[in-house]
């Protein structure tokens, strides 16, 4: 029997960013974004984001409460269509392509399943939309998804005094994300010294040494601001760790380590997805998200045990 199409489910917790002040949002953020988007007109859920515009919108499958999020493309990126042997022409005037980002709320918390098609819209893109739908256009805080990492790793993490090492990859055509830091600065100008056009892979290391107190707080930044986001093909950090009385040197893949689960949606690759589809596999990763949280994962709340604060 044919397969369906694979994607790949990522899990997030949003976190509200105010100048120094970062803090996880309410455990009733998602439902609070879901009237937000239900009661704004169309124009205010449009958004543009490096020349390419989006827009979000608020609905449900059978009960289920999303946000569809959509890249549209551009008009000179549209394909052509067959509709007879041999015969191809344009898209009918008055249509428009748009690869789909489904955020599927989930728990008692605030925690959210992400799911898209293979040209779906990106995080940031996503957070900025979020940013100004919450806080409006003059934004003076922003919203960052942080995604859910495994419990060792996460461990690992918090435990560090120190990151000695950093390797990250990007893809070409991949948005580096945005926020502040040096390693997202430097992963920006090289992308620009390429037009976007190369693969990036940059490695930051102290060799043997131990950094001084504050000396790898930027590679520590740029590792927790690259972890889980689409198109970052590696982000790998090398942490010291206290070690009986003394210290020791320990590795995180914060892509393998990240938390997602592999979905099937339909019943061929031949078949359009649907929000019904769609949001159906995302609840089966929920499940599944659900299983391995109880043995071994844990969300960056969790394990830093930060307390829900209000907007």
């Amino acid at each position: 029997m044919a397969a369906g199409k694979t994607r790949l489910v990522r899990f997030y917790e949003p976190w509200i960013e105010e100048g120094s002040n970062i803090r996880l949002a309410d455990a009733d953020f998602w439902h609070y974004l879901h009237q937000e988007a239900s009661g704004r007109p169309a124009e205010e859920r449009r958004i543009t984001v490096r020349g390419t515009d989006y827009f979000g919108l608020a609905s449900e499958v059978d009960g289920t409460p999303y946000i569809y999020f959509g890249r549209r493309r551009k008009e000179s990126d549209f394909p052509d269509h067959e509709f007879g042997d041999d015969q191809t022409g344009p898209l009918p005037e008055g249509l428009r392509l748009v690869e789909p980002m489904y955020l599927v709320p989930f728990g008692p918390g605030n925690t959210v399943a992400t799911i898209r098609t293979s040209g779906g819209p990106t995080l940031s893109a996503v957070e900025k939309w979020i940013s100004r739908l919450v806080f409006g256009i003059e934004v003076g805080a922003t919203i960052t998804l942080t995604p859910i990492l495994r419990q060792d790793a996460a461990a690992k993490l918090d435990r560090a005094v120190a990151v000695t090492k950093l390797n990250v990859k990007l893809d070409r055509h991949v948005d580096v994300p945005e926020g502040d830091g040096r390693v997202l600065t430097a992963l920006r100008e090289a992308s620009a010294a390429a037009h976007g056009e190369a693969t990036i892979d940059l490695e930051l290391s102290f060799g043997g040494l131990t950094p001084l107190d504050g000396e790898s707080d930027d590679l520590r930044t740029g590792l927790q601001q690259l972890a889980g986001r689409p198109g970052v093909k590696k982000a790998k950090g090398t942490v010291v760790v206290p070690h009986n009385n003394g210290i020791r040197r320990q590795h995180i893949d914060f892509v393998k380590d990240v938390i997602t689960h592999t979905v099937t949606v339909g019943e061929s690759e031949m078949e359009r997805p649907s929000p019904s589809g769609m949001v159906g596999a995302a609840l089966e990763a929920i499940d599944a998200f659900r299983e391995d949280r109880e043995s071994r994962a844990l969300t960056h709340s969790e394990r830093t045990g930060s307390s829900s604060l209000g907007r």
